[in-house]
C-alpha cells in the first residue's frame, strides 16, 4: 500500500528542552506549502527495502533508504531541526496501532518517536507521540497547533507521561509501540512500550481523533543528525480486495504467503479467528468510507 508521505521543515521561534525531566517545544511553522513541504511517495509496509530509489533532500535534510532502513539526516538543526515523515492511513480510525524499529545512528542530544496523527493534510500537525531522547528517556506527547496567523503557526509539544529510562544503548535497533484509542466520551488512551518491556500509558480529555495515520518524528540538536527506521507498521487499515478492489474481501477461502523469486522462509505463523460479534463490534466502530 502505498501513501502520501510529507516532510514538513520548518524554523524554531523558541525551544526548551531539558528532557528527561520535561520536554515543552513551542515553534513557528508553516501551513500549506510555505516552509519547504514537498509530498512524495513511500511504501507502507514491513520493511522499507523496495524504497532504494527514493529520496527528498536540500541543504537543511535528507530522507532516503539506504540499506533498507527509512533514514532522516539532519545536517543544519539551526534552521530546522523538527522533521515529521507522515504516513496516511487510508480511512480514519477511532484506535490505531503504530510500531517500527528505531535506532540513532548518530543522535548528538537528539530524539526521535513514532506516533499516531489526527490532522488532515496541509494543516498544522495534531496527535500524540513516544518519544526516545538519545540518552535512552521515553515519553508520551501531546503535539497539537497552540495558535495560527495566516500560514503560520506555533505549536507545542507537552508531556502526558513521566519519563521513563527505557533504552541503554540507542545505537542498536529497537522495537517502538504505541497505540492511540479514543472512546466515545472523547478521552484518548494512550499505551506505547520499547523491545516488549515496562508500558507508558496516558489519558488525555478532551482527546483529539480521529487519527489520520503514523508519525515518524526527529528533532536534531547537533548537525549531521542521523535516524534510521525499519519495520514500520500500521494496524486498524480497512482490508479490501487486492485482484479485484471494486469486489469485498472474500468471506472464506485459503490464506497464502507470497514470494516475489528470491528464496524465502517463513517461521512462527499464527491464525486466530475472529469470532463474529468481534468482527462486528470493530466494523460498527469503523467510520464509513
Amino acid at each position: 500500500m502505498n501513501v502520501a508521505s510529507r516532510r514538513r521543515r520548518c524554523r524554531i521561534s523558541s525551544l526548551l528542552l531539558a528532557f528527561p525531566a520535561s520536554f515543552v517545544l513551542v515553534f513557528t511553522g508553516c501551513g500549506g506549502a510555505v516552509g519547504g513541504v514537498e509530498t512524495n511517495e513511500l511504501p507502507l509496509k514491513e520493511d522499507f527495502s523496495e524504497c532504494g530509489g527514493f529520496t527528498m533532500n536540500d541543504e537543511v535534510a535528507t530522507i532516503d533508504c539506504p540499506a533498507g532502513e527509512l533514514r532522516v539526516l539532519v545536517e543544519q538543526p539551526d534552521v530546522s531541526p523538527t522533521h515529521f515523515v507522515p504516513f496516511r492511513a487510508d480511512a480514519n480510525q477511532q484506535t490505531l496501532a503504530v510500531s517500527a524499529e528505531a535506532r540513532a545512528q548518530k543522535a548528538g542530544g537528539g530524539a526521535w518517536g513514532i506516533g499516531c496523527i489526527a490532522s488532515e493534510p496541509d494543516e498544522g500537525g495534531r496527535g500524540y507521540l513516544l518519544l526516545v531522547s538519545d540518552e535512552g528517556a521515553a515519553a508520551l506527547l501531546r503535539f497539537d497547533v497552540e495558535s495560527q496567523e495566516g500560514d503560520r503557526y506555533a505549536q507545542r509539544f507537552t508531556p502526558l507521561s513521566q519519563q521513563e529510562n527505557a533504552i541503554r544503548e540507542t545505537r542498536t535497533r529497537h522495537t517502538l509501540q504505541f497505540r492511540c484509542a479514543k472512546e466515545d466520551a472523547g478521552t484518548v488512551h494512550v499505551r506505547a512500550g520499547i523491545d516488549g518491556g515496562r508500558a507508558l500509558t496516558a489519558d488525555d480529555t478532551p482527546g483529539m481523533g480521529p487519527f489520520t495515520g503514523a508519525v515518524l518524528l526527529v528533532l536534531a540538536q547537533q548537525p549531521d543528525t542521523d535516524i534510521r527506521f525499519d519495520k514500520l507498521t500500521v494496524d486498524g487499515q480497512v482490508l479490501d480486495n487486492f485482484f479485484e478492489r471494486s469486489q469485498p474481501v472474500v468471506a472464506r477461502g485459503p490464506i497464502e504467503l507470497q514470494t516475489h523469486g528470491s528464496e524465502i522462509r517463513f517461521r512462527n505463523i499464527f491464525i486466530r479467528e475472529i469470532p463474529e460479534a468481534e468482527a462486528k463490534k470493530t466494523l460498527s466502530q469503523a467510520p464509513a468510507k
